[in-house]
């Protein structure tokens, strides 16, 4: 039986044969998780949303398990003269596509709009359309212009009359729409064969998007590979040139390949199984800091549809917090923490006033990678000008803790990565993200959003717990890593 290719499974098929391939014959492999189940609940928001800006349209009811019915009532809103359909599906020869929005805009053409929940237009986009205009022209329509409709970045809760801007891409779709019927009669037949495609791991993995089946295609490769290299996949031809020699492991690269000075260090520094400490630069960095220390972490949401006044779109707002505290190098540890739960109001007013009462005028705050951190007190001061000149002080002291790591531990486990959960895991890996309910900053976004849509009391009281602990895993680990380093010095 032939299948359908979808305008996902096209898109997946043109980023990687396999993994299209994967999809349909071994789904059971992906490892899908609840943060990107976040973006697509996003795009729908943003999508159900854009039918508010039209005037007027119908609206198809569509359900992949009965996408026929979908087709039906889509010819009939066609055949009873309607100008402006939301969701019209159609299916040519096993393609089936749903058009965000089409409207008529003369006697016998019609303009194309998807809708996308960011703010500017991709490549994959116009792979996307280019798809639909030729499957909607396959079933009789004239499709004469073709439109992203995205999101206007940073529109204000104050201007959602502009939150869109709809961007002409009919020259780009036209370019590429003769190239569809071939992509689309290959990649059918990948969705047809039994035999998986031999497609090797490589940057497509990861770019346009992260594959769902990144962990069952890299089984057994080498530990270290040539797409750990640091910037490499920005210089194409370089990394081309690797992989058409059949190298892939670190320790195949030939020692006179050209590499930038930071590249080469990090080859020879993994091949070799070097820890390299910088006991001196780690000691003249924390000797800038004065107690008492304050080891800060921020849970932020950034949603594309502002919420509340004075919000744009995307903006970060912090929702959470947790605090350690140390007063002095022998005091006990403390620890304070916020979490807002109400959907109706804007946290920042209350995690602000917490946040100025927790942390004093005077002492470092430590946390793991400044710019996060610095941005969040940044918003506040601009939303909360009266509290600017206190906002603007903590970001003068904040001490990035993961800059000390990177630029003065090498280790071999960290393989190249500075996040925090790499670093714990190598230097105190009894301290584990492993059995918390939330472990992850993506996870944290998706755990808040159902918290405060929830109406069930046990559910609500299970998000918070896992927010809670996560929020304060972060910040004891800090506490960790920077005891870590404190007792190495004194060694």
């Amino acid at each position: 039986m032939s299948r359908t290719l979808s305008k996902s499974r096209y898109i997946t098929g043109l980023q990687c044969e396999k993994r299209l391939w994967l999809k349909t014959w071994r789904p059971q492999l992906s490892s899908f998780d609840e943060s990107t189940q976040r973006i697509f609940s996003q795009g729908t928001e943003v999508g159900e949303l854009a039918h508010q800006y039209f005037d007027g349209g119908v609206l198809v009811d569509f359900d992949y398990k009965n996408p026929d019915k979908a087709i039906a009532e889509t010819e009939a809103h066609l055949q009873n003269g309607e100008t402006r359909i939301f969701e019209a599906a159609f299916k040519i020869n096993e393609v089936l596509i749903v058009a965000d929005v089409i409207e008529r805009f003369s006697a016998s053409e019609w303009c194309l709009i998807e809708v996308k929940s960011s703010t500017r237009v991709t490549d994959v986009y116009i792979e996307d359309l280019a798809l639909q205009q030729f499957v909607m022209q396959q079933a009789g329509l004239k499709v004469g212009r073709v439109e992203v409709m995205h999101v206007t970045s940073g529109c204000p809760y104050e201007a959602m009359e502009n939150f869109f801007t709809r961007t002409d891409v009919t020259a780009e779709v036209k370019t590429i729409l003769p190239e569809v019927g071939s992509q689309v009669e290959a990649l059918k037949n990948v969705m047809n064969s039994k035999a998986c495609p031999d497609v090797s791991p490589g940057v497509h993995c990861k770019k346009p998007y992260a594959c769902d089946f990144y962990s069952h295609c890299w089984q057994g490769m080498p530990e270290d590979t040539i797409y750990d290299i640091p910037n490499l996949s920005g210089n194409p031809a370089r990394l081309e040139q690797l992989e058409e020699a059949g190298i892939v492991s670190l320790a195949d690269i030939p020692q006179g390949f050209p590499l930038s000075s930071k590249q080469r260090h990090f080859v020879d520094t993994r091949v070799n199984k070097k820890v390299l400490i910088n006991r001196q630069g780690i000691s003249k960095s924390l000797a800038s800091l004065s107690y008492p220390l304050y080891f800060l972490d921020f849970e932020a949401d950034n949603p594309a549809i502002p919420r509340f006044p004075g919000h744009k779109a995307f903006r970060q707002y912090a929702f959470q917090y947790s605090l350690h505290i140390l007063e002095s190098p022998d005091g006990e540890l403390q620890h304070r923490e916020f979490l807002h739960t109400d959907a109706t109001t804007d946290p920042q007013p209350e995690l602000l006033q917490q946040l100025l009462e927790d942390i004093g005028e005077e002492g470092s705050i430590i946390v793991w990678n400044r710019s996060f951190e610095k941005l969040v007190l940044k918003q506040l001061a601009i939303h909360y000008p009266e509290h600017k000149p206190r906002l603007n002080g903590m970001v003068k002291r904040l001490f990035d803790l993961m800059k000390v790591y990177a630029a003065y531990y090498e280790h071999l486990a960290f393989k190249g990565s500075y996040s925090i959960k790499k670093v714990l895991q190598v230097i105190c890996p009894e301290l584990s993200y492993d059995n918390l309910k939330v472990s992850g900053g993506a996870n944290a976004q998706v755990a808040w959003n159902k918290l405060i849509a929830s109406d069930s009391v046990d559910e609500r009281k299970a998000l918070e717990d896992g927010l809670l602990a996560y929020c304060e895993r972060d910040t004891l680990a800090m506490v960790e890593l920077y005891r870590h380093l404190i007792t190495m010095l004194k060694e």
